[in-house]
């Protein structure tokens, strides 16, 4: 679990566990995406964006590697909110069980190269998933522990208009590497390297201290931390 440090923050915990794609009705033999993009790739992950259409699912079948999925809203969808994605964990030899979309968006597929026989659980009652932490009485942000194994673990954050966090993933177990997927446009700061990511990108560190700027407007993203032990 990332400590917060720097400035006082709130931090918004919403608590997602292993949720749905996208929001829609469940379909007999919902189609899988067509096409697909490699967006990044090195010993730790490789990350493809899948295009995913309305009736449509980003992957069928079992995987041979651990797999998660995050949804990131295409801006020109109406009444669409990209900070509310969902993100899911599809364990290694598993069929996924995904809700085909009713709307389009776009969904960044994480495939995790080392794979750990430790099961990867969902937050969920009565571990405490949700937390708020205010500045000045005013609450400026939210972080969910999404599911973890204690070799890796996600996270999503969200900051309102004017909010900063720092964020700590260091351990003494081991070297963390980060994998931080944008799901609006965000600037960074990760370990002193200052990077302005646009919604749907990624980004890879074995930094460990992350500060993100909100700015202007809603920032959200989603962070895979592996773990590799001592």
């Amino acid at each position: 679990m990332p400590s917060f440090l720097g400035n006082p923050l709130a931090i918004w915990l919403l608590c997602a566990g292993m949720v749905a794609m996208a929001p829609g009705q469940a379909g007999d033999t919902p189609a899988p995406a067509s096409t697909s993009d490699l967006l990044f790739e090195n010993d730790y992950f490789r990350v493809l964006r899948v295009p995913v259409q309305a009736g449509e699912v980003p992957i069928q079948g079992k995987q041979s590697r651990d797999v998660v999925i995050v949804a990131v809203v295409r801006p020109a969808v109406p009444n669409a909110s990209a900070p509310e994605a969902p993100v899911n964990f599809v364990p290694k030899g598993s069929p996924p069980h995904l809700t085909p979309s009713t709307i389009p968006y776009d969904a960044v597929v994480i495939e995790l190269k080392k794979h750990w026989e430790a099961e990867i659980h969902p937050c969920a009652s009565p571990m405490t998933c949700t937390h708020k932490i205010t500045a000045g009485g005013l609450e400026v942000g939210e972080t969910t522990f999404l599911f973890g194994n204690g070799f890796v673990t996600a996270y999503r954050h969200h900051l309102v208009p004017g909010g900063t966090l720092d964020s700590s993933y260091h351990s003494s177990k081991g070297t963390n590497r980060i994998l931080v997927v944008a799901l609006t446009d965000l600037s960074l700061n990760l370990g002193g390297v200052e990077q302005n990511l646009h919604s749907g990108q990624v980004f890879f560190s074995d930094q460990t201290e992350v500060e993100v700027n909100a700015g202007s407007h809603d920032a959200a993203w989603v962070v895979v931390r592996v773990l590799n032990p001592q």
